[in-house]
C-alpha cells in the first residue's frame, strides 16, 4: 500500500500538521522540564548529598537517554517492520530510481505524528539546559536549530518523511553515548563497563551513521529536487523550494556524523590501547 495515497483518500488522520506538531513538541518540552524540576525537588528534600547543578546534570542525562532509547528504537522498528518503510529501505539499498523517489516522497504520517514532536520537544529542552549550564555550542545550535525549523515543515507538506525517519533512527546510538558520559562523571572511566559500552557505541555509530552515508548521497542524487524531471508535478513551487533547501541541509547531519565519527573511532582506539598497556605503564 502507498502511505501517501492512503492519507489523501482517507483524509486527515494522524495530526501531522505544522501547528499540531509544534504544540505537541512544546508539550514534550514542558513535560521534560516539569519532570526535571520535580525530581530535583524530591531528591533535594531527601538529602542524598546530591543537589544543585550536579543533580540537574544527572536528571538531564536520564531524560536524554530516555528520549534516545524511545525514539531510536521506535524509528528503527518502523523502518524494518512497517511494509512501506521497509520497501523504501530496500529500494535505497539497491540504489534504484524508484527507491530514490520514495525516499523523498513516500510518507509516514503515523510515525511522524508520534516521533517528531518527541524529538523537537527534546531539542528545545536540551538547548535550554545546555544554555543554562553554558555548554551550548555552535554545532549543537545548528544541528538542533535546523531540525526544529525544517522537519515540521517537511512533514506538514508530506515530503522527506523517510529521510527524517532514518535520522530519528540514528538516535539509537544516543543511549550509549549518554551512558559513557554518566560513567565518566561517576569516575568509572577505567572500568570494563566503560570500555564495553564504548565498543557498542562505536560499532553502532559506524554501522548506522557512517556506513550508510555513501548510499544515501548516491541515492539522494538520483532524485534530487534540482532536477525538475524527478519532482512530482503535484507539488507547488513553494514546496519544491522547501524541498531543495531540505536537500541541501540533508548533507548537514551526514557531515556531522562524519565529524563526530572521527572522534568516536579515535576515542575507542585510544581506550583499547590504554586498556592493553595499563598493566605496564600509565596511558
Amino acid at each position: 500500500p502507498n502511505v501517501r495515497s492512503e492519507m489523501l483518500e482517507g483524509g486527515y488522520v494522524y495530526g501531522a500538521s505544522y501547528g499540531e506538531l509544534m504544540l505537541k513538541a512544546l508539550a514534550t518540552t514542558a513535560t521534560m522540564q516539569i519532570t526535571m524540576t520535580t525530581v530535583c525537588s524530591i531528591v533535594s528534600q531527601v538529602k542524598l548529598g546530591v543537589g544543585g547543578k550536579r543533580l540537574e546534570w544527572w536528571v538531564h542525562q536520564f531524560l536524554c537517554l530516555t528520549h534516545h532509547a524511545v525514539v531510536g528504537v521506535w524509528a528503527l522498528y518502523a523502518l524494518i517492520y512497517d511494509p512501506v518503510c521497509w520497501a523504501v529501505v530496500q529500494g535505497v539499498c539497491n540504489k534504484t530510481v524508484e527507491g530514490a523517489h520514495r525516499l523523498n516522497y513516500e510518507t509516514s504520517r503515523y510515525y511522524m505524528a508520534i516521533l517528531l514532536p518527541l524529538t523537537i520537544g527534546y531539542m528545545f529542552f536540551d538547548m535550554v539546559q545546555l544554555y543554562r549550564t553554558k555548554e551550548l555550542n555552535m554545532l549543537i545550535t545548528v544541528h538542533h536549530g535546523v531540525s526544529i525549523i525544517l522537519w515540521p515543515l517537511l512533514v506538514h507538506f508530506d515530503v522527506a518523511h523517510m529521510w527524517i525517519l532514518y535520522f530519528l533512527s540514528t538516535e539509537l546510538t544516543g543511549p550509549f553515548n549518554v551512558i559513557r558520559k554518566m560513567l565518566s562523571e561517576a569516575k568509572y572511566k577505567e572500568s570494563k563497563l566503560y570500555i564495553v559500552n564504548g565498543l557498542i557505541f562505536t560499532t553502532l555509530f559506524v554501522l548506522w551513521r557512517i556506513v550508510p552515508i555513501p548510499t544515501l548521497v548516491s541515492v539522494g542524487w538520483l532524485a534530487n529536487p534540482f532536477d525538475s524531471s524527478t519532482v512530482p508535478t503535484s507539488l507547488t513551487p513553494n514546496i519544491v523550494i522547501l524541498l531543495k533547501v531540505a536537500y541541501l541541509f540533508s548533507y548537514l547531519p551526514l557531515a556531522f556524523n562524519m565529524y563526530w565519527g572521527f572522534y568516536v573511532v579515535n576515542g575507542a582506539c585510544k581506550a583499547l590501547l590504554c586498556s592493553q598497556k595499563k598493566r605496564n605503564k600509565t596511558c
